[in-house]
């Protein structure tokens, strides 16, 4: 009797049987199953349901430079370099000056007081034009944009009147900003950010230190008259500089290398900051041109004639920046697209 689940049973060959017996044992045997090859797991095609685990790309649209906004800060700029040396060249005159001979003839007399009052507003000026360059390099390179998305701050413009009826309403809501003032953890009205000016304050004086050794290298006293040249490094420095240590910051030393080695800038902001750095220290070298002329004039002496020549150069060199970019805004779109690759 056959057990359970058996149908046929193989009849295996007996030794020493006959041809006959075994081909018959063959015809009446059946083959067992074969198991089926198993196939591979075919691979699902990314679709809409499906996530992929590619890195996501994200597009992202780079602002135009702010020319209208460069033209006023360069007016502006310009403006408060003349008018801080010609209000230190006052101060240091016991009658009031009224023409910019009177203030060369001032400096000629009292270097290095007048130096001194300079570097100190113009410190000032230079910082107030590269925190404008600073924030909108951090615009162009979408580091405010990304910031204020990973916070979750980011508000829809609505308007003049959409922001006149929000005030309104918070005001008559009594959320009013002066109420968050002196509590532990509020957020500021004006949040002012002035973690640039240490480091900058550190580049550009150590840039004033190595213009200093190249100053005595190129012929300027070495043991006498030592503060007129150390200040006038020092306002080298600060004009030229000063902008690009608070707006680039001394970490990015390929920006710095690709804009001081390869004279290379890489948009019209760079451009911007390269070129009335490039003046103005190609104008205080040429203004020590006549200083060994035998013309015997007053202001012939050291530092005069270089502090003129670094004033006119920065003013010169911000002339030609602005002209270029101009042309450049004229000749561009409107709008630059790049693509920013995300990975998450």
């Amino acid at each position: 009797m056959r057990p359970p689940g058996v149908h046929h049973a193989e009849v295996l060959p007996v030794a020493n049987a006959s041809p006959t017996v075994m081909a018959k044992s063959k015809r009446n045997a059946v083959a067992a199953p074969v198991a089926p090859t198993p196939q591979p797991t075919p691979t699902p095609t990314p679709t809409s349901s499906t996530p992929s685990k590619r890195p996501a790309t994200s597009t992202f649209v780079a602002p135009p430079f702010p020319i209208q906004h460069y033209i006023s800060r360069v007016a502006m700029q310009t403006g408060g370099i003349l008018f801080t040396l010609i209000q230190a060249a006052n101060s240091c005159s016991p009658v009031k000056i009224a023409t910019p001979s009177a203030a060369i003839s001032v400096l000629v007399e009292e270097p290095v007081s007048v130096l001194l009052v300079s570097i100190a507003g113009l410190g000032f000026v230079q910082a107030w034009f590269g925190n404008w360059a600073r924030n909108t390099r951090r615009t162009e390179m979408g580091l405010d944009k990304k910031k204020e998305v990973e916070a979750g701050e980011v508000k829809p413009k609505v308007g003049f009147w959409g922001a006149w009826k929000v005030m309104s309403n918070d005001a008559l809501k009594g959320k009013a900003p002066h109420r968050n003032f002196g509590k532990k953890g509020a957020k500021p009205v004006f949040d002012l950010d002035f973690s640039f000016l240490g480091p900058a304050s550190l580049v550009t004086l150590a840039a004033a230190g190595v213009l200093h050794i190249f100053a005595v290298l190129l012929g300027a006293p070495l043991f006498s008259r030592i503060p007129e040249t150390f200040l006038l490094s020092m306002l080298v420095a600060i004009l030229a500089i000063g902008p690009i240590a608070v707006a680039v910051g001394p970490t990015e030393r390929y920006v710095w290398l690709r804009l001081f080695s390869a004279a290379s800038p890489a948009n019209d902001l760079e451009l911007a900051l390269l070129a009335p750095a490039i003046g103005t220290l190609l104008g205080c070298w040429a203004g020590a041109i006549p200083i060994p002329l035998d013309w015997d004039r007053p202001w012939q002496s050291w530092p005069t004639t270089s502090v003129v020549g670094c004033v006119l150069g920065h003013i010169a060199g911000s002339a030609v920046a602005l002209v270029w970019c101009l042309i450049r805004s004229i000749n561009s779109p409107t709008t630059v697209e790049g693509e920013r690759v995300k990975s998450q």
